[in-house]
């Protein structure tokens, strides 16, 4: 009776044995950190101090596609981080998952953000942008920068 009811459940959460249900194994302790270590571990963030140590304005890529700013900072001895922000250049072909329309709106976000960003560090080009300072979310252990912004109180 019991391979009937089975046979007719798509799913079944526990594995069948000789025609009745086995509960699942219960872990150990050992077994049950290494189950947590898999898990991907929440990303924790800090905010930190740092400045700009490198600013161009050009074409992004090996291609020549993407044009777009790219920033270099550092931050309170830790190395360098990159930021880019960019727009396509590249003419519409055939078979591109993008259009027109979508290269026009990219390419006008990034000259809105230029313009935001020269404005906020009060600089008139983007090399004006080195040695700036900046506040910046890293995560904890420094292996990647969330976001970013110009300290323009301290200006």
């Amino acid at each position: 009776m019991a391979k009937q009811k089975l046979e007719s459940v798509k799913e079944t959460p526990a594995a069948v044995v000789d025609g009745a249900l086995a509960a699942e194994p219960k872990l150990n302790r050992a077994d049950k950190r290494k189950a947590e270590k898999a898990q991907p571990a929440k990303k924790e963030y800090k905010t930190v101090l740092g400045k700009i140590v490198g600013a161009q304005f050009g074409f992004l890529g090996k291609d020549d596609t993407v044009i777009g700013l790219h920033l270099e900072f550092s931050f309170e001895g830790q190395g360098l981080y990159l930021d880019r922000y960019g727009g396509l250049v590249a003419e519409h072909q055939e078979g591109y998952k993008w259009t027109e329309e979508d290269r026009s709106a990219l390419n006008a976000d990034l000259v809105n953000y230029v313009v935001k960003t020269l404005r906020e560090a009060r600089v008139a080009d983007v090399a004006g942008l080195v040695g700036r300072p900046v506040s910046a979310t890293v995560e904890t252990n420094f292996q990647s920068l969330k976001d970013w912004r110009v300290l323009s109180e301290v200006l």
